[in-house]
């Protein structure tokens, strides 16, 4: 996931990324600085679960970190037009994620796109991007 944003050449070594939220999640790291805080205190959620009675580590599921970090964001950036930094941000997940939708079609399809289909929310992506609606909404206009 790392080589989506920093490609290399063929002749130089891959550096892998350290520690990994899964594919989504790097994405979501990579391009949402905004929601780093919420990421990390999800992942906090998730350690602190395993303690008690010597719990396996569970990954951060695809279905909480879009409705407990990305969703919540997505839904605030859209309605408030004055965040003029985080609206490019969510315009460069966005643009990410359909560039890569194979391998987040899922997660996206039945978390994302369902909490975006009730107004105001579509009107607002509309707004922000008509291309990138039309993209995820299959060409609904």
């Amino acid at each position: 996931m790392w080589r989506i944003f920093y490609p290399r050449s063929d002749d130089e070594p891959q550096i892998p990324m350290p520690w990994s939220f899964g594919s989504l999640g790097d994405v979501v790291w990579l391009t949402l600085p905004f929601c780093r805080a919420a990421l990390v205190e999800l992942a906090c959620r998730h350690l602190e679960s395993s303690l008690p009675e010597m719990q396996p580590l569970d990954q951060i599921t695809e279905f909480d970190l879009i409705i407990r970090v990305v969703l919540p964001w997505t839904r605030k950036v859209l309605l408030d037009p004055d965040l003029t930094w985080e609206r490019e941000q969510l315009v460069r997940f966005l643009q990410t994620v359909i560039k890569h939708l194979s391998q987040f079609e899922y997660a996206i399809d039945m978390y994302y796109l369902n909490g975006l289909q009730d107004p105001p929310y579509p009107a607002a992506l509309r707004e922000l991007s008509p291309e990138l609606y039309r993209a995820l909404f299959n060409g609904a206009e």
